[in-house]
């Protein structure tokens, strides 16, 4: 292979752009974050730039990268993040013809480690639901709480770019952006409920949560998740919650709920268990979609 000078935190970036381009954000922010990290952790080491020629890598620096991480009391799982990303971008380099494949990240931890249980139970998701909320900014936090669980554990991304058009014949269908998995979901009276509480948003998308016509979609996503996140923290601190309520909170407590409803363990285990969300969402795009419809009515009823 002819030497290539490209260099790795500079084809990060580039990566970044192109996500950037296709519309996937949030992937895009990944790559920019490892790429500003790789950089410093490069300059603390005195190269020039702060990058490095992607044929100059050697297992040596990956695990130094790591080492320097973990300096910064970082939790195992967001090193994990910074070190899979870095080696994404490496992996793409290969199947680009600008790097030979070789091992360089066997001695790094690139897993996800199990995280503390959020699954809450079906009083507690209850009690919730039934919370007399005078100010509307909580009120609007818990209610896409509960649409996030009638939803079968939507994440908030997904929730927030749910377009209109996407809700048809008493089904939404979206495309997931983590996996790039379809799914459709029954639209339910509990759902429509929820809805009918607000004023019709004046832009394309379906909910509550991207208002604002015209601006950076993205941005405001950001600040809708971070404010809907706050105050579900005063919420769980009204209710003594052990954990800390956030809208994730809701898919665990779904897929626990899920389980204990009939749905195989092979498919919804507590908690999502599944290292890979991909692989528990294809599973469940396997099964029998009125059974899962049923499932999801059980639950939505026990609330």
């Amino acid at each position: 292979m002819k030497a290539d000078k490209t260099k790795i935190c500079e084809y990060m970036r580039r990566i970044a752009d192109n996500l950037q381009g296709q519309g996937r954000q949030g992937t895009a922010a990944k790559y920019e974050g490892a790429a500003r990290s790789f950089s410093r952790y490069l300059v603390s080491l005195g190269k020039r730039g702060g990058d490095i020629c992607i044929k100059d890598m050697k297992p040596s620096l990956i695990e130094g990268y790591e080492g320097w991480l973990r300096g910064f009391q970082l939790c195992r799982n967001t090193t994990s993040q910074y070190l899979r990303s870095v080696r994404a971008a490496y992996n793409r380099a290969v199947r680009d013809g600008i790097a030979e494949k070789r091992d360089l990240f066997s001695n790094v931890y690139t897993g996800v480690a199990k995280t503390e249980k959020r699954a809450l139970p079906i009083d507690v998701i209850r009690r919730i639901k039934a919370m007399p909320l005078q100010d509307p900014r909580v009120r609007l936090a818990r209610d896409m709480f509960m649409m996030s669980f009638y939803l079968r554990g939507m994440s908030f991304v997904d929730m927030a770019f749910l377009r209109k058009s996407d809700l048809s014949h008493g089904r939404v269908t979206y495309t997931r952006r983590k996996t790039g998995q379809r799914l459709s979901i029954k639209w339910t009276d509990a759902m429509q409920e929820i809805l009918d509480g607000y004023a019709a948003n004046p832009t394309e998308y379906l909910l509550p949560l991207l208002t604002s016509p015209g601006g950076d979609r993205y941005k405001e996503y950001l600040n809708a998740s971070a404010r809907v996140n706050l105050h579900l923290k005063a919420i769980g601190e009204m209710l003594d919650l052990p954990i800390r309520l956030t809208m994730y909170c809701a898919r665990h407590s779904w897929a626990t709920a899920a389980r204990t409803s009939g749905i195989p363990i092979s498919v919804i285990s507590e908690g999502l268990g599944h290292d890979s969300e991909a692989t528990t969402q294809i599973y469940l795009a396997s099964l029998d979609t009125v059974a899962i419809d049923n499932a999801n009515d059980a639950i939505i009823a026990a609330v």
